[in-house]
């Protein structure tokens, strides 16, 4: 995992370093070093490479101006596009240093035909809407049809939850300094975002940050998916029941139940009515079935309980979710029963994991979609301490929440924009958890692992035709990728 800052934290580490004697100015030089070799990955040799430095007053346009003085020190031909006058102190310096070298400036209209461009106009902190001058200069950056490298975030970007209220620079290349900011990973347009990198400017996290957030990686697969005895049976790997399916949505329980046996679980059983048994036994032949009425009487041994999948919202069902989930066990909650849930609100056991997708969300938080998406982590927040548990919040870019850690999945694929990917989540975090993973834990891990999957699916079949089990077949590579 690496680590993932917002926009105040950032510069609460920022300040903390140069009131620990490290240089504004040198932070401001390694940036915009990063720039230029960044430059040059995207250009190749910058001699005689025009390119325009687009820069704002602040010091983000501070870094623009002198990537700009170390283009020309490479034979690059540099032109200098103020939105205004610089203002913070190191910003200064660097125009002033420019001026002393005669770097050419120039109004949008009069830029002369360049290689690429270099947004700096708006760092991190700008959260609001660009207006009359910086949205023309945004708008004029889009039409140039070359590729732009943003110096830290795409101006026109919010650096905290990645929301775009107004116009965008649609950069091709992201360069963030020292860290990924949190906006970068939960923005709705990570193509303006484009490929996204971190430069090392010399900072490091200091102890006492609070709120700290990590992102998730395909290289953490390797320690999180649970290693397997090679005299493993069926019963030391964890028995998992599934009260999921109804006339209409037993493939739903099937997603489930096959995600859940995909994930490793030893013994799987759906706990369903039996008029479904026919169909469930075709589809997921490794699990067993049997009936609700008679489960809910004596429920049959089990490690983990999964409810939700295709459950349907009767008050019955309800009911007899009531008569299997006991929070002192662990437990998986998805769909139809989260439904339930904001129905009849209470406090989960500390090994629940419910599994909204943003929809779910707004409607346990009597919310809106539009707010819930706005900033995923606040309502993953907002649900944890509501209903306790923990919470993975299922997104382009997901987040698990226990109360204590946050962490974001940005690992996945529009494959997964399909019915039955929730379900087969669902059906993978019960399976880790059988085989002994906290509700934490397999959040994580089955978020990450199913992301990864799906974009080795994407791969091999494209992006629109792969199915949810297709991608399911696809764990093991993803394991060991």
């Amino acid at each position: 995992m690496k680590p993932v800052v917002t926009p105040l934290q950032m510069r609460d580490i920022e300040q903390r370093a140069i009131a620990g004697g490290v240089s504004a100015l040198l932070l401001m030089e390694r940036a915009a070093e990063g720039l230029v070799d960044h430059l040059q990955q995207i250009l190749g040799p910058l001699h005689g490479k025009a390119v325009a430095f687009f820069c704002g007053p602040g010091n983000n346009g501070g870094d623009g101006l002198a990537a700009a003085r170390l283009l020309r020190t490479c034979g690059g031909k540099p032109w200098i596009v103020l939105l205004d006058r610089p203002v913070s102190t190191e910003a200064i310096h660097q125009w002033e240093q420019v001026q002393s070298l005669g770097l050419s400036v120039v109004v949008p209209d009069a830029l002369p035909p360049v290689d690429a461009v270099v947004d700096a106009l708006f760092g991190t902190g700008f959260n609001r809407a660009p207006g009359g001058e910086a949205a023309a200069m945004i708008e004029h950056i889009n039409s140039l049809g070359v590729p732009v490298l943003a110096a830290d975030i795409p101006s026109g970007m919010d650096g905290r939850g990645g929301t775009v209220p107004g116009v965008c620079v649609h950069a091709c290349r992201t360069l963030s300094f020292q860290w990924i900011k949190a906006g970068h990973l939960l923005s709705h347009y990570p193509e303006w975002v484009g490929e996204l990198h971190a430069a090392d400017i010399g900072l490091e996290l200091p102890g006492g940050v609070s709120g700290m957030l990590q992102a998730l990686e395909p290289d953490d697969l390797k320690r999180l998916v649970p290693t397997r005895p090679r005299a493993a049976h069926k019963g030391s790997n964890g028995r998992a029941l599934l009260y999921c399916g109804s006339p209409g949505m037993a493939g739903a329980a099937a997603m489930a139940a096959l995600g859940c046996l995909r994930a490793g679980a030893g013994l799987t059983t759906i706990a369903c009515e039996e008029k479904l048994f026919p169909i469930l036994q075709m589809l997921v032949p490794n699990a067993q079935c049997a009936a609700i009425e008679r489960v809910v009487m004596a429920p049959p041994r089990h490690d983990v309980l999964l409810a939700g999948c295709g459950l349907g919202v009767e008050e019955t069902t309800w009911e007899r979710l009531l008569q299997l989930y006991d929070p002192a066990q662990p437990a998986v909650l998805d769909a139809d029963a989260l439904t339930l849930l904001s129905r009849h609100p209470l406090k989960l056991g500390g090994n629940t994991l419910i599994t909204p997708h943003v929809g779910e969300a707004a409607r346990l938080l009597k919310s809106t979609v539009q707010a819930v998406a706005a900033d995923l982590p606040a309502a993953a927040q907002a649900l944890r301490q509501q209903y306790g548990g923990v919470v993975l919040l299922k997104s382009h870019c997901s987040v698990i929440h226990d109360g204590e850690r946050t962490v974001l999945n940005p690992v996945g694929s529009p494959v997964l924009a399909k019915g039955g990917s929730g379900d087969a989540l669902a059906g993978m975090a019960t399976a880790l958890m059988a085989q002994g993973l906290s509700a934490f834990d397999a959040g994580c891990t089955a978020s990450l692992w199913l992301g990864r999957a799906a974009q080795l699916a994407e791969i091999h079949m494209g992006v629109h035709s792969p199915l949810t089990g297709e991608v399911l077949q696809f764990l093991g590579e993803a394991q060991r990728s």
